[in-house]
């Protein structure tokens, strides 16, 4: 009992010390940057973003994109946004599944569109569920346009509504996926 006690003890302890490091990366990189001093300001936010600190993985990407403490770059600034987005930011999910899409890099776009949706942006649901209908994929575009639905999106209820109205034929699921446009709808009006 006692070791269990003290596996506890430690875990906790070395889950602080983390936590604490990651913050004092960012507070570090943000007096840095304050201070002008872009080189080590670049160092500290990338080892943050590396920690999950969103913010961070933002602040890299400005700083490679405007050259501020390194040479421009487009590719890492577009990898630190990539890391935002795996960390949960649906903003940065959209810029860089964008920008891949672009590319023509279609397995990474929809990878972020798979971060973004995960992150509950039911508009990257309704694209996600396009990209697994073209793919031929009706049971992932089926609870994808359910979860866009749900999540509030009313393109991904009309979605959700031809696909079931087309590969299910349930007239219960049908009068409930009704209901919910409905409610998106008069939610709209009143806005």
């Amino acid at each position: 009992m006692g070791n269990l006690i003290f596996k506890i003890l430690l875990f906790t302890s070395l889950a602080f010390f983390f936590s604490a490091c990651k913050e004092e990366n960012l507070k570090t990189a943000i007096k840095q940057y304050k201070d002008r001093d872009f080189k080590n300001a670049l160092f500290n936010f990338e080892k943050a973003c590396l920690q999950g600190q969103i913010y961070a993985c933002k602040m890299t990407a400005s700083m490679y994109l405007h050259a501020k403490g390194t040479e421009a770059s487009k590719a890492k600034s577009l990898k630190a946004l990539e890391y935002a987005c795996q960390w949960g930011d649906t903003l940065s999910c959209k810029i860089t599944y964008k920008t891949y899409k672009a590319l023509s890099l279609h397995q990474i776009a929809n990878q972020m569109l798979q971060y973004g949706c995960q992150g509950g942006d039911s508009t990257l649901c309704v694209q996600l569920a396009i990209n697994a209908y073209k793919n031929n994929d009706i049971k992932a575009s089926l609870e994808l346009a359910n979860k866009a639905c749900y999540g509030g999106n009313l393109q991904g209820c009309n979605l959700y509504l031809v696909l079931i109205e087309k590969h299910q034929k349930d007239p219960q699921k049908i009068k409930l996926i009704e209901k919910q446009i409905q409610k998106l709808n008069s939610k709209n009006q009143s806005s």
